[in-house]
């Protein structure tokens, strides 16, 4: 039986090294992006829930469907901050209605203690809009 060197074994222990790290890195990445699309998806809901309401409500009350809500989203220590922002554009108006194009965007900041951990994350924010026709014509 042949035993083996000290080379062959640091190169294996190398080795070994870089597939760990690599791995390692490979999860975290993972993670990362696990937890951007957890909070996108918040985020989408959120805009489509505004703009339901929206949709439904007086063009006068559109700009009380606005606002900032705490969201625990991945542990009970730390709350995500979403922040909504509705803007609309008038189209078209004519005696029988108004048509509007509502957009609505939502973004977001961690409020835990370390905000560095978002770093590289990218856009944190979406962006949603439909077009309104709002009648004039009463029931």
């Amino acid at each position: 039986m042949r035993a083996y060197t000290l080379g062959e074994v640091v190169v294996a222990l190398a080795l070994m090294l870089v597939v760990t790290v690599f791995v390692i890195g490979l999860f975290l990445k993972l993670f990362q992006s696990s937890t951007k699309n957890l909070d996108s998806s918040i985020a989408l809901e959120m805009a489509e829930s505004v703009l339901s309401q929206a949709k439904d409500a007086d063009p006068a009350s559109w700009p009380t469907l606005v606002g900032t809500q705490n969201v625990y989203n991945r542990d009970a220590q730390a709350t995500t901050e979403f922040v909504t922002k509705l803007a609309s554009t008038q189209l078209d108006s004519n005696p029988m209605g108004e048509m509007y194009e509502l957009a609505v965007e939502v973004y977001w900041m961690d409020q835990a203690n370390n905000a560095s951990n978002r770093r590289d994350y990218g856009r944190q924010s979406v962006l949603v809009s439909r077009f309104v026709y709002v009648s004039n014509m009463k029931p």
